[in-house]
């Protein structure tokens, strides 16, 4: 393809994409899944695709897969299955799903910013941020009182702006 550019903007290659994710998911490979993900993630750097991927990575990593499961408003680019939970509940990672939580508020907050999307896209891209930061202040509530607050902070600047 040459350069990442090039793939940012490409409609071929975001579906050609896509079907890799779909086969390694159809397979039950999630670690395949995640590495293709990774890949993706990094050629479109600061795009609306690199935002549901991760989003889709956090419910991953949280071992969120299977027919059953209610979407928290990322995406899942994957089919789960239920014959595959097991091999989903192998990549769980609390670790990576703080982590990922973090840097989706970082990147919500840039495309905000950016204002790249469509005005739908900034609607949900407000809406997930002020989740991703709510969670991530209870998730240090009772270890980390600075990070706390400034997730609480960044919540309560985000359902305000949102308003």
């Amino acid at each position: 393809m040459g350069s990442t550019e090039a793939k940012k903007l490409s409609e071929a290659y975001i579906k050609e994409m896509s079907k890799q994710l779909t086969d390694a998911s159809e397979r039950g490979d999630y670690n395949q899944f995640i590495k293709i993900a990774e890949d993706v993630i990094e050629d479109t750097d600061g795009e609306i695709q690199e935002i549901l991927l991760k989003g889709t990575l956090y419910n991953l990593y949280q071992g969120k897969c299977g027919e059953n499961v209610l979407s928290n408003g990322f995406p899942y680019f994957y089919k789960p299955s239920n014959e595959n939970r097991a091999k989903c509940l192998a990549v769980l990672n609390k670790e990576k799903t703080i982590n990922t939580l973090e840097e989706l508020v970082e990147d919500l907050e840039e495309f905000i910013a950016a204002n790249k999307g469509s005005q739908e896209q900034i609607v949900w891209a407000y809406t997930q941020l002020v989740y991703s930061a709510e969670t991530l202040e209870r998730i240090y509530s009772g270890e980390d009182s600075s990070r706390s607050e400034r997730y609480r902070k960044i919540k309560e600047e985000y359902e305000d702006l949102r308003k």
